[in-house]
């Protein structure tokens, strides 16, 4: 199972050195606009065996965020 950090380069493909923490945000990398929220989101409930609803997603504004819901329904 990837971390989310590493699932998140994935799905956006960007570079092995690429900064992501628990901080970053949508607005901090350019490919992560608004069809690369979905394709990550996509991507995590592929990952994770979760689904995620649209109230769910409307919260998801940092990889922290992504993070706790995962714990919350996993």
């Amino acid at each position: 199972m990837n971390n989310i950090e590493e699932l998140i380069r994935q799905t956006l493909m960007l570079s092995a050195d690429t900064q992501i923490n628990d901080q970053t945000t949508p607005q901090d990398i350019p490919a992560w606009d608004s069809l690369g929220h979905i394709n990550i989101i996509t991507a995590i409930e592929d990952e994770y065996d979760i689904e995620i609803t649209p109230e769910q997603i409307a919260k998801l504004e940092s990889v922290a965020h992504f993070k706790e819901l995962i714990e919350e329904l996993s």
